[in-house]
């Protein structure tokens, strides 16, 4: 049956979809940079880009809020770009800065890997052109997509590691990999 509470909810998901249409243009979305240290030298090396939507009524909305609706509406390709584009810019000025290699990690769903092969196949070959060193991005992606690897995430996979990015499996110890599973 369908209740009031269902019709809410799916009001609710059309107004947030609605809203993340314009968001982009609106520069509703932060990036905000997780520092990861080396201990050995306590100086910041690397860090990871985490993405959140400053929405105008709901206030600062995190990934799990709004990425499953950008993937199902095909929004995640545009938002996934303005990403790449922000933290690797990012990354370069730092790197320029500090005088030192500086590596940034940038989460990507499998929908976004398949949306954008085009694109990211061009994102290495703009690494590859000099514009940017591959070595500064890792790309974390999680089990579940290695799991369900197609050919087309195997060819981007590939494309990424000849552009000298980095894999990383994301979210590790919560699906295949965590130790309740294994036990």
């Amino acid at each position: 049956y369908f209740t009031s509470s269902m019709q809410d909810a799916a009001q609710s998901r059309r107004q947030l979809t609605n809203d993340m249409r314009g968001a982009l243009a609106a520069r509703q979305y932060r990036i905000f940079y997780q520092p990861i240290v080396r201990l050995t030298s306590g100086r910041i090396e690397k860090a990871e880009a985490l993405l959140r939507w400053q929405h105008p009524v709901y206030g600062l909305m995190l990934p799990d809020e709004f990425i499953p609706i950008a993937e199902e509406t095909g929004l995640i390709g545009a938002i996934g770009e303005w990403v790449y584009q922000t933290a690797t810019e990012q990354a370069a000025r730092w790197q320029q800065r500090h005088d030192r290699p500086f590596q940034l990690s940038i989460n990507q769903s499998p929908s976004q890997l398949l949306q954008n092969g085009p694109g990211l196949v061009a994102w290495c070959r703009e690494l590859q052109g000099g514009r940017r060193s591959g070595e500064c991005l890792v790309v974390e992606i999680t089990e579940g997509m290695l799991m369900e690897a197609s050919e087309d995430i195997s060819k981007a996979l590939l494309a990424y590691r000849d552009a000298g990015i980095q894999i990383a499996r994301d979210d590790f110890g919560t699906g295949y990999s965590s130790l309740s599973y294994l036990s």
